[in-house]
């Protein structure tokens, strides 16, 4: 899941939010600044994802509610069964 932030100034910063946790760059969490945009990656998206996300730019903040849904996978090869996939809405707040 990924969602962007576009700033007025290019070096301004901003810290982004799970809830009142602030994210860092980790193996879970890729924060990119490119220009005037501001991006959140998640990777590996799972349902302990969902919750509300931030992006404090000092003088302006934007939210965002991330839910995963499942989404039915069905297997065409009658050896395999069918299996579930993480699907992925970003509900804007």
């Amino acid at each position: 899941m990924s969602d962007f932030l576009q700033v007025s100034r290019a070096n301004a910063e901003v810290k982004w939010y799970k809830g009142r946790a602030i994210l860092r760059n980790c193996e879970k969490y890729e924060i990119i600044a490119e220009g005037s945009k501001r991006k959140l990656i998640i990777k590996q998206c799972t349902f302990d994802d969902e919750k509300k996300y931030t992006c404090d730019a000092e003088d302006s903040r934007t939210s965002a509610r991330l839910t995963v849904q499942r989404e039915l996978v069905m297997c065409i090869d009658p050896c395999r069964t069918s299996a579930f996939a993480p699907q992925l809405v970003v509900v804007r707040t």
